[in-house]
């Protein structure tokens, strides 16, 4: 009886000590929130790249190296050719300059004619002052544009930053000297017209003839 009391005893120890130990079924594990505070668990950069970008900074790149390539063999073609270039734009400026010179030489051998033959025998062009001024003006618009070409072909370099557009820039300002050379001629070709008309009138106008009176005789 003794032990029969004894093994209740230690059953119903044994019992109650296994439910002071045991967690109720909706009982959650305590869980340190600074530690999990601490834990970064966002995504790494490389994670937020889209393959689409990927793509754009690799395509971006060959780009930039087909461009070095190409910009390389320009400048090489360029230094090949820049003597020759430099030649042909100093030989326009050359020639453009030695057409206003002519121009020039017409223009005084004008001015000669009229004041030195015409003007004495009394024939005036009532504008003459007026075209001398249109002459003067159109001369000097050719001789500001011929200075402005000739300072770009000294300036071209294949090593500057644009040779082709300073290349451009002298082709545009050489076509502005070929503008005004025509319009100097055509300012000089009215002087000439001018001196022709009066000229002209002055060879048809009747000149004044002397009468001879005869003398009667005693």
């Amino acid at each position: 009886m003794r032990k029969f009391s004894l093994l209740v005893l230690f059953i119903l120890f044994f019992v109650l000590a296994k439910s002071s130990f045991a967690l109720p079924i909706n009982a959650r594990p305590y869980v340190n929130k600074n530690v999990v505070e601490s834990v970064d668990v966002s995504p790494t950069p490389s994670s937020k790249i889209a393959p689409q970008q990927i793509r754009v900074n690799t395509r971006e790149k060959v780009q930039e190296r087909v461009k070095a390539m190409l910009d390389g063999e320009r400048l090489r073609a360029c230094q090949a050719r820049q003597e020759a270039i430099k030649n042909r734009q100093q030989s326009l400026v050359k020639l453009a300059t030695g057409h206003l010179r002519r121009i020039d030489d017409w223009v005084n051998l004008l001015k000669i004619f009229y004041e030195e033959k015409l003007v004495p025998q009394g024939v005036e062009i009532e504008n003459y002052d007026e075209i001398l001024s249109e002459i003067d003006e159109a001369r000097q618009n050719v001789v500001s544009s011929l200075d402005e070409a000739s300072g770009l072909a000294d300036e071209f370099s294949c090593e500057s930053d644009d040779p082709k557009g300073l290349y451009n820039q002298f082709r545009e300002s050489m076509q502005e000297v070929k503008m005004n050379l025509q319009e100097y001629r055509k300012a000089v070709k009215d002087l000439l017209v001018a001196i022709r008309k009066v000229a002209g009138e002055a060879k048809s106008s009747p000149k004044p003839t002397a009468t001879v009176i005869p003398t009667q005789e005693d």
